[in-house]
């Protein structure tokens, strides 16, 4: 008798959780390309997310997280994508400006914020969570920094010190438990 199927993540709901998922370039990448990696733990959140999005919308999937201006959390930058499939990104971007803009909106509101920390704590995520949803959201730390100078202005040095000693800890994947739980605490406060 065959297992009953887990229920999916909707698609515009993956969309939504698309900022807060950290996983490295090379290792999606790789599974776009049919390659496997050396780090299991890795490859199995890929194949994860890739049950969530047909084949055909791996393209407009990586246009996504190409366009957002942000520096990408899935794939290189657009110059380094192979040039055959460049077109296709740039065609399929445009379904995606909703998606960005909104995306836009809530890195504005995490800016604004009076304390990112505190904030992140609030919706009970943990401090060094806390480190790694920030690492996540901007994908690179002196971004993270430059976007907080005026409110961290004394705190730099140590906050940076924090997440550096934080990212060099054992890669952390979120689990599709750990992301349903983040998006019922932020629906839970409407912001999203």
């Amino acid at each position: 008798m065959s297992k009953k199927p887990k229920k999916l993540i909707p698609k515009d709901k993956l969309r939504a959780i698309l900022p807060y998922i950290r996983v490295s370039s090379v290792y999606l990448d790789n599974a776009i390309l049919g390659y496997k990696t050396d780090n299991e733990r890795e490859d199995k959140c890929v194949k994860l997310l890739l049950k969530y999005i047909k084949k055909r919308d791996i393209q407009t999937f990586i246009s996504f997280v190409t366009v957002s201006e942000i520096r990408p959390l899935f794939i290189g930058e657009i110059s380094k994508i192979k040039p055959k499939l460049k077109k296709k990104f740039v065609e399929a971007a445009e379904e995606f400006k909703p998606v960005v803009i909104e995306l836009k909106e809530t890195i504005k509101i995490l800016k604004n914020n009076k304390s990112f920390f505190e904030f992140l704590k609030k919706i009970g995520i943990k401090e060094y969570d806390a480190a790694h949803f920030t690492l996540t959201v901007f994908s690179n730390i002196d971004l993270f920094i430059s976007f907080n100078k005026r409110i961290f202005k004394e705190k730099q040095g140590k906050i940076k010190k924090e997440l550096m000693r934080y990212n060099r800890k054992i890669p952390y994947v979120w689990s599709i438990d750990d992301i349903e739980d983040i998006m019922k605490k932020l629906e839970e406060i409407n912001f999203i």
